[in-house]
Formats: structure tokens, sequence, C-alpha cells
């Protein structure tokens, strides 16, 4: 991606614009990863739980699983 010769001001509002949609989509996300756990999806497809289908089946790192699953749990407690 070539960003080297677009205008700050550009540059700027694109940033703006991708960080919200980066918000939306990380909810959207958790709420997906909410239903899994809740259906047992990780466990039909063979994974020992949730993590492991995050790291293997999503492509997240470790720590980037973990982080997810934490957040994707305090949606039960705080919707």
């Amino acid at each position: 991606m070539k960003l080297k010769h677009i205008s700050s001001e550009d540059l700027h509002a694109k940033t703006k614009s991708i960080a919200e949609k980066e918000r939306l989509t990380t909810i959207e996300v958790l709420w997906h990863l909410r239903e899994n756990e809740r259906r047992m999806l990780y466990a039909q497809m063979g994974y020992r739980d949730l993590k492991e289908y995050c790291v293997k089946e999503l492509k997240y790192s470790e720590g980037s699983a973990w982080r997810r699953i934490s957040a994707m749990r305090l949606l039960q407690e705080l919707p």
C-alpha cells in the first residue's frame, strides 16, 4: 500500500475512517465468538476450546485470541 503520496489531510481522514470500521468489525467478531461459544461450534469442528479455534481456525495469535475471548465474555456480563 502506497501512502507516501497522499496528503496529510487525506491520510488523517482515511485513518479515522478505517479506525471506525475496525471498531465496528471488532464488536461484530466478539458477538460471533459469543454465539460460537454458546453453540459450542468450536467443539463440533474438533477444537478443544474457543482459544484453540481462534488460534488455529481464525489465525489469531494466542494473545489476540485471549483478548478477544476476554472481551467477548465481558459482553455476557455487560451487554
